[in-house]
């Protein structure tokens, strides 16, 4: 039984250490915080940095509210907004995709 526990731990870390280096940092001030866009995007909060728009989630969703709350914080007071996406390979592939952040960070600088 035991080895059989260290066989599945193994094998588990083999198979999640990959993902957490297949994360992207994307990051920089917003330039816009909007609530929605004609199409498909009417439901979802997002941020624009850099030229790119990046889905925060879906409006009811209460974890989109704190990153819509994070990201006009750092629109109003010019500070750095940092997105990062699990699995994503860039930020052009999180953005095009319309990915949702794992994490968003308030920095400041």
């Amino acid at each position: 039984m035991t080895k059989t526990l260290s066989k599945l731990a193994l094998a588990l870390a083999v198979l999640v250490l990959p993902l957490q280096a297949m994360a992207v940092n994307c990051s920089g001030i917003p330039d816009t915080v909007k609530m929605g866009e004609f199409g498909g995007q009417e439901a979802y909060a997002i941020v624009r940095i850099g030229g790119r728009d990046y889905r925060l989630g879906l409006a009811t969703d209460d974890a989109t509210k704190v990153r819509v709350s994070l990201a006009q914080t750092a629109l109003t007071a010019d500070k750095t907004l940092l997105l990062r996406f699990f699995g994503a390979a860039s930020c052009d592939d999180a953005s095009t995709n319309n990915s949702i952040p794992n994490s968003t960070h308030l920095v400041r600088q």
